[in-house]
């Protein structure tokens, strides 16, 4: 999505008119869920070109020029910076926009979420979409120098988004959800939460689609998250300080200017 993203602000910002083409992978990959406009270049065509590299990476600087020499630029590496797509954000939302059927199974989960809690039809709910990425991250969090947050950074994130907002429901996603309830069974006194279950890792999608249709979105870390929170358009809370050694300047590479951070021991940092 960041690839993505950042090739069609360039295309977007671009004095001289460009064509980009989408790789026959990510193409299938973001059309299995989204209703994205550039079309895929065919494989055969794909491999046949000449290409001239663009490294991008996260020391890249945020104001992206294409090379004006180079006829045939293929981007690389994984950017991570907002400020690189972030002119055309409502652009960036449309493209990122879900198919139908994925918004319906949205809309039936938090339905059924609202049910759980509230029996009246009239009372209307505030959906906080909370992701909890672990799998992977567990694996490598010494290589990534992460603190992976705990149950007091959900508890202050959880407490900020109830003393803001009334009738909460937190619909909590994760690539571990038997984790996630053994670990959330201490709040489940002072919040509503729905585990959202049920959804394959080859189907994640569907639990960003999910997390999008949320009002607010917490999450702590990983891409995931920051992708849901960007989708959606209320407030995002995120674990300030995750990665070690890193500095509130640093993260503002990563989070926008409004999103408020916590840190892992559930107070709020000042940016």
């Amino acid at each position: 999505m960041y690839i993505y993203a950042t090739m069609f602000a360039s295309l977007k910002n671009e004095t001289r008119k460009r064509i980009g083409f989408v790789n026959p992978k990510m193409y299938r990959s973001l059309s299995k869920y989204f209703k994205i406009s550039l079309p895929r270049i065919n494989q055969d065509k794909y491999r046949s070109i000449n290409w001239s590299l663009l490294m991008i990476d996260n020391d890249y600087p945020t104001s992206l020029s294409l090379p004006k020499g180079a006829p045939c630029l293929k981007m690389c590496c994984f950017p991570q910076q907002w400020e690189l797509f972030h002119s055309v954000q409502q652009l960036i939302r449309q493209e990122f926009r879900f198919h139908d059927h994925i918004v319906e199974d949205s809309k039936r989960r938090l339905s059924t979420a609202r049910r759980r809690f509230f029996h009246k039809n009239t009372e209307t709910a505030t959906f906080v979409g909370v992701h909890v990425r672990r799998t992977d991250y567990v694996r490598h969090a010494k290589f990534l120098k992460l603190h992976l947050p705990g149950l007091p950074f959900y508890r202050g994130a959880m407490t900020y988004m109830n003393d803001k907002y009334t009738t909460t429901i937190f619909i909590v996603t994760s690539d571990d959800i038997p984790y996630c309830k053994h670990e959330f069974a201490s709040l489940e006194k002072d919040f509503r939460i729905y585990y959202a279950e049920g959804t394959s890792k080859r189907n994640g999608g569907k639990d960003l689609a999910l997390l999008a249709n949320c009002e607010h979105v917490i999450y702590g870390v990983g891409t995931f998250g920051f992708w849901a929170a960007y989708l959606a358009k209320g407030d995002t809370i995120y674990c300030s300080c995750a990665k070690i050694g890193s500095s509130l300047r640093g993260e503002r590479k990563f989070v926008l200017p409004s999103w408020i951070g916590i840190s892992g021991n559930g107070s709020l940092t000042t940016r």
